[in-house]
């Protein structure tokens, strides 16, 4: 079992083992303000991001109200929006664990915390070195929200690839109607990097 520290549940985190059996691994988790943040096995932080990553459009309303104090007042209720995962990857580097993240790029979704539908972003693998995450590959620009990130052997010919689901991105006021695409990076590519 793991011990797992006070900020983390089941949605936001994962374990990455060190390479060696004698040593911890470390947390890795998206805090409530989208930044990636590194703890130790014993709970203590390490690291945390100054950009923000996800950009999950699931959501759940946080309570703003105790039971048996009338109903909230609030026009649009607080969300708190499930992070969209980590995939861990043993990658062939130095490195302690790498893993893959979506990181989007929107100034309104800075602004309107409630706002998911981001202009564009990328992908990127992570990793810990020790005191701090490096980015060891990232995807080209892509234009829209990334809505998801898998694994898999597509091919069936022994090469995974990283999958990416992405939703085009509508200006406001538009007519155009969004749609979905899945891009693919083999990552056969990506380990020789």
């Amino acid at each position: 079992s793991l011990n797992l520290p006070k900020k983390l549940n089941v949605f936001n985190f994962i374990w990455l083992p060190k390479k060696s059996l004698r040593e911890d691994g470390v947390f890795v988790s998206i805090n409530s303000q989208e930044r990636l943040n590194v703890f130790s096995g014993d709970g203590t932080e390490l690291f945390e991001t100054v950009d923000p990553y996800f950009g999950s459009s699931v959501s759940v309303d946080e309570k703003s109200t105790y039971p048996g104090f009338g109903t909230s007042r609030n026009v649009i209720p607080k969300k708190y929006f499930l992070p969209m995962r980590m995939i861990p990857y043993k990658n062939k580097s130095k490195y302690v664990g790498d893993f893959f993240v979506s990181k989007p790029t929107s100034k309104a979704a800075r602004i309107l915390e409630n706002y998911r539908s981001f202009t564009g972003g990328e992908v990127r693998l992570l990793a810990w070195d020790g005191s701090k995450l490096d980015t060891v590959w990232q995807s080209s620009f892509i234009k829209g929200t990334v809505t998801g990130l898998a694994l898999g052997d597509l091919k069936n010919d022994g090469v995974e690839q990283l999958v990416v689901s992405v939703n085009t991105h509508v200006s406001f006021g538009s007519f155009e109607k969004r749609k979905t695409f899945i891009v693919f990076y083999p990552l056969d590519k990506i380990d020789k990097n």
